[in-house]
């Protein structure tokens, strides 16, 4: 699974999914979605610089950057209705060590 904030790799423990880099966690209704959608992760596409960035989501399941509407082009994944609550429930700091509110 990888991070839909920055797309490094996510690493699962107690049924929650943490982003060290970016001090995110992903827990309850968030983690079970995720789970829910992208149950088989893909390898990450090396061409792709991981990082937060604003107005840039991740597919959690292709490690690639999400297309307009947060659809993944590879496996067809989205996560459109979860940017609130993972901005909200899981934020995440950019790569200076603030958070990084600027998702829309």
């Amino acid at each position: 699974m990888y991070c839909p904030h920055c797309g490094r790799t996510l690493v699962e423990s107690g049924g929650k999914f943490f982003c060290y880099p970016g001090q995110a966690c992903f827990a309850g209704g968030v983690a079970a979605a995720l789970r829910e959608r992208f149950p088989a992760p893909r390898p990450a596409a090396p061409e792709f610089e991981v990082g937060c960035r604003p107005d840039e989501w991740w597919c959690p399941g292709c490690g690639v950057p999400l297309g307009e509407g947060s659809a993944c082009s590879v496996c067809g994944g989205t996560i459109a209705d979860l940017r609130v609550r993972l901005v909200e429930l899981a934020p995440h700091r950019d790569e200076n060590g603030s958070w990084a509110w600027g998702h829309s």
